[in-house]
């Protein structure tokens, strides 16, 4: 598919994000002092796609920055201390969710954003109290598990963190080795604690060491976007292996009996994210052709032309689906059409 066709997709499937909300505001159920997009029961969690939804449409020049720095503004009505509730003033910090959102605006600071590095920075500084034994917990209270989609992530933004300030002039080097041994536990943790014998990373463990060992894609994508990161940092190609031979272990288990279909579509588009950065990185074939498949058949088969939504052809979602889902559509149909139109994936995760 080329890549102006992908942009057309990826400016369709937004529309009717904003088109929806637009309707909410006028039933009045839209919180008009809260994030634009957003019901008054909307949660942090598909806040962050969404708003990681609006940076891939900024870079891709289809979307104003200013509408992203609306959804930015709009996170104070989750604020709670340097990090955000899962929902307005509810007191309930997850640390997943404010590890998604810290990867989403250091996005936003390659596009334009003002300050997404500083807040990212201190989004992680609440994220490394949830850390024990190079595992991130879930939630902050109560401490029982510790996950791969908290841990993956976190991973990711040390490293980038590392990366920026590697960048800096002049660089913090004492930073820079306390962001890295940081990624490297939280790596350490996943293949100690998670990595089961066929490669793949198991959802959470309990305190008492019970593994559940459920597969969800994007519990696989980020451990591969983590070693592309650690790469990039120390220029051992041993990660970049490591990335692949994830990877390789993930497709095959999420083409076998149309595993990744049923997925939901947000959790899809954070492992393909990631197997984009692979690609990227030194050119992962298999990758593209699994993200062109999956996204023409979501586009022939679920999504429903009169309204927009991805909800046919017995398509997985996350919950009751959603903006969320329809997120997770904007940014994949985005970066497939960023990779077409530079060759590959933007060095910058």
């Amino acid at each position: 598919m080329s890549s102006k066709t992908r942009a057309e997709q990826a400016a369709a499937t937004w529309e009717p994000i904003t088109r929806d909300a637009s309707r909410r505001e006028q039933r009045k159920t839209v919180v008009r002092k809260g994030p634009w997009l957003f019901a008054r029961r909307a949660t942090l969690w598909p806040l962050t796609q969404v708003l990681q939804a609006a940076v891939d449409m900024v870079a891709m020049q289809l979307l104003d920055v200013e509408v992203l720095d609306r959804l930015l503004r709009g996170l104070e009505d989750y604020r709670h201390g340097d990090a955000y509730d899962s929902g307005p003033g509810n007191g309930e910090r997850y640390y997943d969710d404010n590890a998604w959102l810290a990867l989403a605006l250091l996005d936003a600071a390659e596009v334009g954003s003002a300050d997404g590095v500083e807040r990212a920075r201190r989004l992680f500084g609440f994220i490394r109290e949830g850390e024990r034994d190079g595992g991130i917990y879930w939630v902050e209270r109560p401490r029982h598990a510790r996950h791969t989609c908290s841990t993956g992530p976190a991973a990711e933004i040390a490293f980038r963190l590392a990366l920026a300030e590697k960048a800096a002039v002049p660089a913090d080097s004492a930073r820079i080795d306390d962001y890295r041994r940081f990624g490297e536990a939280a790596m350490a943790f996943l293949v100690r604690e998670l990595r089961r014998p066929d490669g793949l990373f198991a959802d959470h463990v309990k305190d008492d060491g019970t593994v559940y060992p459920a597969i969800w894609s994007y519990n696989q994508g980020t451990p591969v976007g983590a070693y592309v990161l650690w790469h990039r940092l120390t220029g051992d190609r041993g990660y970049l292996d490591f990335a692949r031979e994830t990877a390789v272990a993930a497709i095959a288990y999420f083409t076998h009996e149309d595993r990744l279909w049923q997925q939901p579509p947000v959790f899809n588009t954070v492992f393909m994210r990631n197997l984009l950065l692979l690609d990227g990185a030194e050119g992962f074939p298999a990758a593209v052709d699994l993200i062109d498949a999956y996204l023409d058949r979501a586009w022939r088969d679920a999504r429903d032309p009169a309204t927009g939504w991805f909800t046919g052809g017995g398509i997985g979602r996350y919950e009751r689906g959603g903006s969320i889902d329809l997120a997770a559509f904007v940014q994949l149909y985005a970066r497939a059409a960023r990779r077409g139109a530079e060759g590959r994936e933007p060095r910058k995760p």
